[in-house]
């Protein structure tokens, strides 16, 4: 299984706590690897990890 999230902020940075909870939240559906792709409207930022977020997270 796998946890999806996703955060639409168009105004200003979204709070690294949100995603913290999010991801903490979707770790539960998939403890296999991490995955973020940041998307800024012109470039895709993408980071893999084999390890679980709570791994990562730091």
């Amino acid at each position: 299984m796998c946890g999806i999230v996703m955060v639409w902020n168009r105004e200003s940075k979204v709070p690294l706590s949100v995603v913290d909870e999010l991801m903490l939240g979707a770790e539960k559906r998939g403890v296999d690897g991490t995955g973020v792709a940041v998307i800024n409207g012109v470039a895709v930022e993408v980071k893999k990890w084999v390890e679980s977020y709570s791994h990562v997270r730091a």
